[in-house]
């Protein structure tokens, strides 16, 4: 009589396995840069931009902006920035009306000396705001 309980809650325990490992492989990426934007891993430089070249292959989704532009913020203080103006330009495209993506960006594009697209972005920044 006990062996039956004993049964479901392996059975239970081992799907609950399961749902946590295929989870953690199908956002992986979003939770490594989640913990790297709040300071609580380091991302070796070789893993991001393994991490920038995945993102580049999916579709985006409206939550992806977020994804992006942490995934920026933490390229930037490493210091990669054309990979971080790329994929500000990504999640600029995916939000186009989003102003922080758009100053984080022009601040990337000015640090860059791209000037004439600096000029673009902060009339586009204005005119948002009239």
């Amino acid at each position: 009589m006990v062996r039956k309980p004993l049964i479901i809650v392996a059975s239970l325990t081992l799907i609950s396995l399961i749902v946590f490992f295929i989870f953690n492989l199908a956002y992986r990426d979003q939770i490594l840069v989640n913990q790297a934007f709040f300071r609580m891993v380091n991302i070796p430089s070789p893993s991001l931009v393994d991490i920038v070249q995945k993102s580049s292959r999916r579709n985006l989704s409206k939550d992806d902006s977020a994804f992006l532009y942490r995934l920026s913020t933490i390229l930037i203080r490493k210091r990669m920035r054309s990979e971080a103006i790329e994929v500000l330009g990504r999640a600029l495209k995916n939000e186009p009306d989003n102003p922080q993506l758009k100053l984080q960006l022009a601040t990337e594009l000015f640090n860059d000396g791209r000037y004439e697209e600096v000029e673009r972005l902060f009339n586009e920044l204005l005119s948002q705001v009239r």
